[in-house]
């Protein structure tokens, strides 16, 4: 933009040349035949047709698509934290309650293996109280893995929005 702004204004550059100049060889380097020249050159954007003009316009409309890039860019990152946040404190609460649940089927299978044995219930209860008690340490099992997938998303969450 600081460029395309520039050529609309006018170039100006100046130089200086100094040298000896005589008719006649033995008064050349006398302090008399000392010349110099002072030139100036300035180049004047007159008849360009608009087209600096539209160039300016041109870079900024770029900068403008590049700011808004920019700001989404940004604003994207951010969604992906705040997500990646509430990922990881709803697994935490989704790790409890599978903790609570795991801990309470196990107390009821050990205490159904206990009515078994003094003959209180059947096997297929003890089987079903089993059965409960596994499946309710698989869900925790995949609760633990889902809460550090969901850690890793937020590390990689935060690492792109550095």
């Amino acid at each position: 933009l600081g460029q395309a702004a520039a050529a609309l204004y006018p170039q100006l550059s100046l130089s200086a040349q100094g040298g000896y100049a005589s008719e006649a060889i033995n008064s050349l380097f006398e302090p008399g035949a000392a010349l110099w020249t002072l030139a100036g050159n300035l180049l004047t954007p007159l008849l360009d047709g608009g087209e600096l003009r539209a160039s300016r316009q041109a870079a900024r409309a770029g900068l403008a698509v590049a700011l808004d890039d920019y700001r989404n860019t940004v604003l994207t990152a951010f969604q992906q934290v705040a997500d990646a946040l509430r990922h990881v404190e709803e697994d935490r609460a989704a790790t409890e309650q599978a903790r609570e649940a795991a801990a309470a089927a196990r107390a009821t299978f050990r205490l159904a293996r206990r009515q078994f044995a003094l003959g209180g219930i059947d096997y297929n209860s003890v089987l079903t109280a089993e059965i409960t008690w596994r499946q309710a340490r698989l869900a925790l099992i995949q609760a633990r893995t889902q809460r550090l997938l969901d850690n890793a998303a937020l590390s990689a969450a935060m690492a792109r929005a550095d």
